[in-house]
């Protein structure tokens, strides 16, 4: 299916799995029968996860703190070895803790009548704060 407005211009297109995908996907299940793809999977999912947040306080922070810099990038050293999912598990949460650490400096101070975002920490379930949310 194809969506066009009504001048003619191209807005998207709709389209079910093509036959390869059911293959990949089969192959994707059985790998994730064995432990050791499951925990390499799992590695990289989070040394990019850190490595990301690093960029982030890299890019946004006006003066990021070297200390949480150099801890997130061998937070994400540490994931690429973890011997075992729980370790890593161990170590997401050790880099969240310094990424949340220094996640307020990112915020930018806001004007006008709408007052400043304010972090505080994290929270959920509900969320108690439009940053959080």
């Amino acid at each position: 299916m194809t969506f066009f407005s009504q001048g003619g211009w191209f807005y998207g297109m709709l389209r079910g799995h093509s036959l390869k995908n059911v293959f990949l996907r089969r192959a994707q299940f059985r790998a994730t029968e064995k432990p050791e793809t499951c925990l390499e999977l799992a590695r990289r999912f989070v040394a990019g996860k850190v490595g990301n947040c690093r960029t982030l306080l890299m890019r946004n922070h006006p003066d990021p703190p070297p200390s949480a810099l150099e801890g997130l990038k061998a937070h994400r050293s540490l994931a690429l070895a973890a011997p075992t999912v729980e370790t890593l598990l161990g170590i997401e949460g050790n880099a969240a803790r310094l990424y949340f650490g220094a996640f307020a400096g990112m915020l930018k101070p806001r004007t006008g009548p709408v007052p400043d975002f304010d972090f505080q920490g994290r929270n959920r379930r509900p969320p108690r704060d439009p940053v959080n949310a």
